[in-house]
């Protein structure tokens, strides 16, 4: 048995290496094997005990584990549910952004170049008056702070219109039954990876890696690949119980009680800061919206074609009075 018990230890170390060398193949190759020498161990146990009542009465560290474990599960199955509606919270704001500034972006930015035209002509009255140069290239310079977040603000259009040409709303052409199933696995997995509950720097940077996959399996509906991740945190979960001493069992079990109760805590915490944010409430307003989020868009869009515009019409004045003052300053000029 003992010697069972190294040869599984042996496969699963080897797993866990190429896992963080991220040659998964060879990963799950080596976690297989451990399984099946995982298989023989609990085959010869089985053969070892079969028909044998064995009575005992368990130690106090033994009661201790399995109260300490009841409350570990439950605290998982919470960090599993919390983390669940913090990513799809998440997912749903990040939507409703890009969708927004797509949207009405563009004339927010028709906004902010109209009023950087009116301010070079401002500008220009100002110069006029203390007798300094008003040429455009002085003038453009004195505003250069204000062009280059107009030139930030447009490329960010560009970003969030295509943004939202591509995105593709994470469910492609999954059943229902499929829908829950990738939710369920995502959140199992999401509760015994994630990083904030790993014991070691080694661990936590293994959970970190790990997690980048679930997360790009879980946002592009790849359920074949949770279901992988799956399997392999399934050997994880029974490595632990594999020869540990009640101590260590104990030091483990309190170590990831403390673990959870932080995890849940900060990602409460996460998730209240984004339902106070003035995000969130921009999407509560829009998707309460009667008759429907599309008019308040709508609404949106005709207030600022109004404004744009106005400032427009505003401009076209300045220009006029500015050619008027310069025409009147030229004939002066020659007059004398």
């Amino acid at each position: 048995m003992n010697n069972l018990y190294e040869i599984f230890t042996a496969w699963y170390n080897q797993a866990i290496v190429y896992a963080e060398q991220h040659e998964f193949k060879k990963s799950s190759e080596a976690f297989e094997k451990a399984f099946e020498v995982l298989n023989e161990i609990r085959a010869e146990a089985l053969r070892k005990y079969a028909g044998k009542k064995i009575t005992r009465v368990k130690s106090p560290d033994e009661i201790e584990i399995e109260r300490l474990r009841g409350i570990v599960l439950d605290l998982r199955n919470r960090a599993g549910d919390l983390y669940l509606e913090l990513d799809d919270l998440e997912t749903e704001l990040g939507k409703f952004q890009t969708e927004y500034n797509a949207r009405v972006g563009r004339y927010f930015i028709q906004l902010d170049q109209a009023e950087y035209a009116l301010n070079l002509m401002r500008l220009k009255f100002e110069r006029f008056h203390s007798g300094k140069p008003w040429d455009d290239e002085s003038l453009e310079k004195e505003l250069s702070g204000f062009r280059k977040q107009l030139e930030s603000d447009e490329n960010q259009l560009h970003e969030d219109e295509k943004a939202l040409k591509d995105f593709v709303f994470r469910s492609r052409d999954l059943s229902d039954d499929q829908k829950r199933e990738l939710r369920n696995l995502y959140r199992d997995l999401a509760k015994i990876y994630h990083p904030d509950k790993a014991r070691t720097e080694e661990e936590k940077a293994y959970f970190e890696d790990v997690m980048k996959e679930i997360n790009e399996a879980y946002h592009h509906a790849n359920l074949d690949s949770l279901k992988k991740i799956e399997a392999k945190a399934q050997m994880l979960i029974e490595y632990e119980l594999v020869g540990e001493s009640l101590n260590e069992k104990l030091s483990r079990l309190k170590t990831e009680e403390t673990k959870l109760s932080g995890l849940l805590e900060s990602i409460s915490k996460r998730i209240q800061e984004l339902r106070s944010s003035d995000t969130y409430a921009l999407f509560l307003k829009v998707q309460s919206y009667v008759p429907s989020p599309d008019d308040y868009f709508h609404g949106v869009v005709t207030d600022l074609e109004m404004r744009v515009r106005r400032k427009k019409v505003e401009l076209a004045r300045l220009k006029e009075q500015f050619s008027l003052l310069t025409d009147k300053a030229r004939e002066n000029v020659i007059i004398y």
